[in-house]
């Protein structure tokens, strides 16, 4: 049987069912790595110059509050099901939570030093051990 069609047409090499779900695997991974270094950029700016200075309607806020909605995120996408498996419930919990809270009722509703706490404290060594599991 020839590689070309009828029409003389090149045909394209057919990859493995195997071979696409690491591809798959791979760029979901590459994905949920860039997702993890755009919530610490966000929450670098979020945490400058400490709980002092984080104030609702200001661009560190902002940053704090777009930090949440991205790890909010990352539950509910499947692909990135597999890196979230180590995620205590309660914690998972608290993050959308607190993204309700951000998205819907806004700043009036929000304690700002749970938040302080959430931001500074609970997510960058969630964040650290989300980058180092291995799947």
């Amino acid at each position: 049987m020839s590689d070309q069609p009828d029409d003389g047409a090149p045909r394209f090499p057919r990859s493995s069912r195997g071979e696409l779900e690491v591809d798959r695997r791979e760029s979901a991974r590459a994905r949920f790595l860039d997702s993890l270094e755009d919530i610490d950029s966000y929450l670098a700016v979020a945490r400058r110059g400490g709980p002092d200075e984080f104030e609702p309607r200001t661009a560190r806020y902002a940053a704090a509050s777009l930090a949440i909605v991205r790890v909010a995120s990352l539950f509910e996408n499947d692909d990135f099901a597999v890196y979230l498996d180590s995620v205590p419930d309660g914690a998972r919990r608290g993050v959308i939570a607190t993204r309700n809270i951000v998205a819907h009722a806004g700043y009036v509703a929000m304690d700002d030093q749970l938040f302080w706490r959430t931001i500074d404290v609970d997510l960058p060594p969630l964040l650290e051990r989300l980058r180092d599991a291995e799947h």
